[in-house]
């Protein structure tokens, strides 16, 4: 029901209609990004590492912790991502 949701809400679509009865869409390369891509997988590399490190310390999720970081590959909108799961990054 959420995908239908979305799916809805992306574009305008006639009444009735349903993505379970669309056409599957056509691959469109001009939507690839690979900077967006490499910096996507930092990301996940950065979260993933900082999870594994509070499992090891057993520090339950919902405690706020300080992360210390020093990196001049994450630009700032990421590393705000990143601020919402820590109390504080210190940079």
């Amino acid at each position: 029901f959420i995908t239908e949701e979305l799916w809805q809400l992306i574009s305008e679509r006639k009444n009735g209609e349903s993505i379970s009865t669309s056409s599957f869409p056509k691959f469109n390369s001009s939507y690839l990004n690979k900077d967006a891509e490499i910096e996507m997988e930092i990301l996940k590399q950065i979260v993933t590492s900082i999870r594994n490190i509070r499992g090891e310390m057993n520090i339950p999720p919902s405690k706020m912790i300080k992360v210390l970081m020093k990196s001049e590959i994450i630009p700032n909108h990421s590393l705000n991502y990143i601020e919402t799961r820590a109390e504080e990054i210190i940079r």
